[in-house]
């Protein structure tokens, strides 16, 4: 190797080091804008501790906790099954890249999924998490289906992370089971501690997967290294709620349901 690429090579290395540098100092400074949660008391909020370790918590039968959850299931339930089979027979949408993914918030009543946004129980925990209390940005229902046309998944379906705010968690209640083919949201564990690494700084041993069945609520802090894995066969149908602080780095939609 001769001594200008040793150059290159030596100057890419110093430059990746202070950009590095530079996130983590740009972090801190935005972090520092905020009221820090007492740590002690995450013990007394059942979706904390988790959450606060290792970015993800995943509780299973939410709804027998929570009437909202009960509500918006039973909402799901009433839905006629020839109205969801036509979605995921609908070939006609499924040539584009991103159509594996249908938005049915207009099957449900706002007023059922609004309540389950602004559910005490969960909002208590985000509170403990944030420090301060969380501001909905935007409610979902996503039916996700299989595009044969496309081998290799999209954005959403690569590990990547949220740029919204770094006081962020986003909740996904699923209406169906989910399993290894049918898209489960992974979530790769404590990157959402240093934000400003990259996907190389992680493991294969650090990878959790969020299979679990009808009613189950998944919170995850999405400055972390997550992703929707690319469906292999069949269907998913779930909620998503995004929390943030009053004043996120991407502003607030218009519209607050998609």
């Amino acid at each position: 190797m001769d001594i200008k690429r040793l150059n290159m090579k030596f100057f890419k290395e110093i430059f990746n080091i202070i950009k590095k540098n530079l996130r983590k100092i740009q972090y801190n400074i935005r972090l520092s804008k905020f009221e820090k949660p007492n740590l002690a008391e995450d013990k007394d909020y059942f979706l904390v501790p988790n959450l606060r370790a290792n970015g993800i918590n995943v509780f299973d039968k939410f709804y027998e906790h929570d009437s909202s959850a009960k509500k918006v299931l039973d909402d799901f339930n009433s839905v006629n099954p020839s109205i969801i089979n036509k979605i995921i027979k609908d070939k006609k949408k499924i040539h584009y890249k991103s159509s594996y993914r249908v938005y049915i918030t207009d099957l449900f009543d706002k007023d059922s999924l609004m309540s389950l946004a602004k559910s005490d129980l969960i909002n208590r925990n985000i509170k403990q998490y944030f420090g301060f209390a969380p501001v909905v940005r935007y409610i979902s229902v996503w039916l996700d289906r299989t595009n044969e046309e496309y081998d290799k998944g999209i954005y959403t379906q690569n590990f990547h992370r949220d740029h919204d705010d770094i006081k962020l968690v986003k909740l996904f209640y699923y209406l169906t089971d989910v399993g290894p083919d049918n898209g489960p949201f992974q979530y790769i564990k404590t990157s959402h501690k240093n934000p400003w690494l990259d996907f190389s700084n992680y493991t294969d041993n650090q990878l959790f997967s969020a299979e679990a069945k009808k009613g189950s609520l998944v919170l995850a802090d999405t400055n972390g290294f997550h992703r929707g894995l690319k469906l292999k066969n069949g269907f998913r149908i779930l909620v998503s709620i995004s929390y943030s602080s009053n004043s996120p780095k991407v502003g607030f939609r218009k519209n607050i349901f998609n």
